[in-house]
């Protein structure tokens, strides 16, 4: 179940972790690298909860954001997650110890070419019920961080964050949040967002035990069909207008784009006429924002069109320019090989 801009406005955030995640590659038999790991919560004030939601929403917003369930293979975060959503009561003592294996799991998956970076574990709500966010946050290779704080409550103050985290120019490298959004145990909405790839990485959505809520062959088919579909209901396109919708749609199903970005596609060739309605159903019909594209190439070798009086013309996908398509008429320019029932 996807997270909607309507749950995304009642996040609130209570509490954040932020552990440090160096880069590896350094890594060598004398060399111990190892995360930097908080034993306490850092303690916000509420400018800091609203830019830590702001950039947060702002990530799982972006067109790089995907719908995801959990795995059937399950991994130590999600089992934890859904742990921690699922209680009745929580302590900041034991979520700051999730934060921490969360970390430590990030860190060991990541591997040497991963860049560093800040993971921050959230605990907030959604409509009211348990949420859990995690970040991982842009790093200066040199930056200098320590913690600070009596033994066994140290932490990252918002005094040394400032520079690194609470700034305009922050990137957020991935993230993803879990919000309970019902009484039964796996009534649970999550999304995740990669801003660095035109896909997810796969590490990451091993890191939440996840997995993408449809396949890309499924995504790609739905979002196709709903188009099409809409724009041949359309009254208030003429037929120019829906043909070149059509086509337009063809170039992006047949591009080398590993990718869709729906709303970018609907801005720059659907008429405005429709806009809304074209968004309306694919958000009915579950279809992200941007996701993988299937090379479904095999089922476009063909352009078919259909005429007011039920004339087919199917087109092969090299014999473009022989067809003219104008408002009131449709043009063939070739020539008849053969007549009669084809066979």
């Amino acid at each position: 179940m996807p997270l909607t801009p309507d749950d995304y406005a009642t996040l609130e955030v209570a509490h954040a972790v932020f552990h440090d995640l160096p880069k590896q590659w350094a890594r060598n038999r004398d060399d111990a690298i190892e995360p930097t790991l908080s034993e306490a919560e850092t303690p916000l004030d509420e400018p800091g909860r609203q830019h830590i939601r702001a950039k947060l929403v702002e990530t799982l917003r972006s067109p790089k954001a995907y719908p995801v369930t959990f795995s059937p293979h399950p991994s130590a975060v999600s089992n934890s997650v859904r742990e921690y959503v699922n209680q009745a009561r929580s302590t900041v003592a034991d979520f700051v110890e999730r934060s921490r294996l969360y970390a430590q799991e990030l860190f060991a998956l990541q591997g040497a070419v991963m860049s560093a970076g800040l993971l921050c574990v959230v605990s907030c709500n959604v409509n009211r019920r348990a949420a859990l966010g995690l970040i991982k946050i842009e790093r200066e290779e040199g930056a200098q961080l320590e913690l600070s704080g009596a033994a066994g409550a140290r932490t990252f103050t918002l005094a040394m964050l400032d520079n690194l985290v609470f700034t305009k120019n922050t990137k957020l490298f991935k993230a993803g949040l879990f919000a309970k959004v019902g009484p039964e145990a796996d009534s649970i909405a999550a999304t995740a967002s990669d801003i660095q790839l035109g896909s997810m990485a796969h590490y990451w959505l091993e890191f939440l035990g996840c997995q993408k809520e449809r396949e890309a062959r499924v995504e790609t088919k739905a979002f196709f069909e709903a188009l099409v579909q809409e724009v041949n209901r359309a009254e208030d396109l003429n037929a120019l207008e829906k043909y070149s919708v059509y086509e337009a749609l063809l170039v992006e199903m047949r591009s080398r784009r590993r990718a869709i970005n729906t709303q970018q596609f609907i801005r720059e060739h659907v008429p405005a006429a429709i806009q809304d309605k074209i968004r309306t159903r694919l958000r009915e019909g579950g279809v992200a924002n941007h996701f993988d594209k299937d090379n479904i190439k095999r089922s476009l070798r063909r352009k078919i069109l259909r005429t007011e009086h039920d004339i087919h013309v199917i087109v092969p996908q090299d014999s473009d320019d022989r067809v003219e398509v104008e408002e009131d008429f449709l043009t063939v320019r070739d020539t008849i090989v053969r007549v009669g029932r084809d066979s």
